[in-house]
């Protein structure tokens, strides 16, 4: 395998393994989703919406 084919394998297990860790927390009780540390950080919904938003874009500039 060349060098870019086994570039694109570790991408494409370390995009597949975090989808994996993210998508887990879908699953996970409302309650939990919605506690806000006493630091006022976020949430995990809010930390989701914001993957989730990031993902769009970047993808809206890897297809330009």
């Amino acid at each position: 395998m060349t060098d870019a084919g086994t570039t694109v394998v570790h991408v494409r297990l370390a995009v597949s393994d975090a989808f994996d860790r993210v998508d887990a927390w879908f699953d996970t009780p409302r309650d939990v989703r919605l506690y806000r540390p006493a630091d006022s950080g976020w949430t995990v919904d809010e930390v989701l919406e914001h993957i989730g938003l990031t993902a769009h874009y970047l993808l809206v500039i890897i297809k330009r």
